[in-house]
Parts: C-alpha cells; structure tokens; sequence
C-alpha cells in the first residue's frame, strides 16, 4: 500500500478543520493524512519544518492575510506544490 496524500489545510474556520477531520477518520484506504494551520504565519513554519506535505488547500481570508495577498504568499514560497483555493 502506498503512503497517503499529505495535505496541509490552512483554514481558520474551526467547522472545517472538525470536517475534514472527521473525513479522514472514516476514510477507509487511507488515501490522505491532514496537518491544519489556522493563520498563514503557522501554515509557512509547518511547510518550512515537514518536506512530506504535498498539497495546500488554501482558505483566501485568514486572521494575518487577505485575498490575493494569502495566495501570492503561498505560491512564492510552495512554487512546486499545487494549491487549491478554498472560498465560501
């Protein structure tokens, strides 16, 4: 079996970070791991400290970034990891 998806949600919306959690703990294959970062400063040290993350999915507003400043932030610094844009 091969190592699961590793994908850094960086959501400050508590009600997210419970689905997606509680998703991964039904998931059968373990297909995906989750790591969470509620703000864009801890998102970057989490990137920065663990070179298994292979996906970001990005909520736009967050307590210490707005708009298209969090994605331009985030794409300087993952330039080879996709990300996919969260909004509500």
């Amino acid at each position: 079996m091969s190592e699961p998806i590793h994908i850094l949600l960086v959501e400050d919306d508590l009600a997210w970070e419970k689905y997606f959690r509680e998703a991964v703990a039904q998931s059968l294959d373990n297909t995906f791991r989750f790591s969470f970062a509620g703000d864009l400063k801890t998102a970057m040290e989490k990137l920065a400290d663990d070179k298994s993350i292979q996906l970001v999915m990005l909520d736009l507003m967050l307590p210490d970034s707005e708009a298209l400043n969090t994605l331009q932030v985030m794409s300087e610094k993952t330039k080879y990891l996709p990300i996919i844009v969260l909004s509500t």
